[in-house]
This record gives C-alpha cells, structure tokens and sequence, in this order.
C-alpha cells in the first residue's frame, strides 16, 4: 500500500477483514488466539498486526504477540519453522487458535505442531488471511480468505498506467481493494 506516497495502490486483502476472521475463531469457541508474524514489517503486515491487537483488546480475548521477522539470507518457509518452533516451546502451547500474518507462518506451525503432538483442527486452530491459494488444498487445511480475482483491480491500474500514469489524472480513490471478502 503506497497511498501515503500519493501512488494508487491494490491490496486484495485489506487488513481491516482480519477481524472477520478473528471473530469467527471465537464463534467456534477459542478462548485465546495468539499472532506469530515471520515477515519483514510493511505496511500491510502491521495493519495486521494492530488489527489483532485492536481486536484482541476490544474484544477481551487475551493472546500472546510473537514477532520474529526472518532474516533476509534465510527462506522465509525455513525462518516459518523456526519461529513457530520458538513460539510453541514458549507461549504457543497455551493458545487454541493462532493468527499467522502471512502463510510462511501459517505452514510453520503447522509442522512444528505435529512434532509438539497437537492436531490442528483440534488442539489448535490455524488461520492466515491470505493463504494464497494453498489453504484449501492442504490436510488439514488452514483457514483463510478465498483469494479474489485480481483482473478487475490491477486492469484500473495498468490501463491508466498505458494512459501516461499522471497523478493528477488518476480520478479514483487510491487504495483500490475488494469491498469483502
């Protein structure tokens, strides 16, 4: 998201849908939903963050925040492992559900889970917002978004781009995001 430089931005996952998420966790009765983030912070991967934290103390729900960003010499999939490692060996084993802000994360606990003898799905629940395009097709699966069609919003951009790209002739909002997901 580069709206703050005046730039028209896409984001497919806007961060204020991680609430419909974490509301859905407690619909199915987690008492307590933790945050392990792996990536690099960003704009999008902090209003993640805050978007747990708000929830988390609006809501009541306690959790415990894991930030481990993975170093840039090391896969992120690799640095998922680790952190969810560090995560369930010190906080993680208290949880019943746990918000990963990106799918390295997500597929971390899920391995390092098995290795600590707990079923996903019944000891703890694994979710992410944008599993992109794998969550489903895992077993078991990790709980996400369905990723939406990107054709609609990046064809705004790339047309208006193909036009000259000129600022003052962009005339939308500029964060361009799907209304729901």
């Amino acid at each position: 998201d580069l709206t703050h430089l005046g730039i028209p931005s896409v984001v497919l996952f806007p961060p204020r849908t991680t609430k419909t998420m974490l509301d859905r966790l407690v619909e199915f009765g987690h008492r307590r939903v933790d945050c392990l983030n792996v990536q690099g912070h960003n704009s999008i991967t902090m209003a993640r963050i805050d978007a747990w934290r708000d929830w988390s103390t609006k809501e009541g729900v306690p959790g415990f925040y894991m930030d481990d960003p993975c170093p840039g010499d090391v896969s992120v999939f690799d640095g998922g492992v680790a952190s969810a490692r560090k995560w369930l060996k010190r906080e993680g084993r208290n949880a019943t559900a746990v918000l990963c802000v990106t799918l390295p994360a997500a597929l971390g606990v899920m391995r390092v889970a098995r290795d600590f003898g707990l079923e996903i799905g019944k000891d703890l629940s694994v979710c992410t917002v944008d599993s992109e395009g794998l969550g489903r097709f895992l077993t078991p699966s990790i709980t996400s978004f369905e990723r939406p069609n990107a054709q609609p919003f990046l064809s705004i951009c790339f047309d208006w781009i193909a036009a000259g790209g000129k600022k003052e002739e962009w005339e939308r909002k500029l964060l361009i995001e799907p209304r729901s997901l």
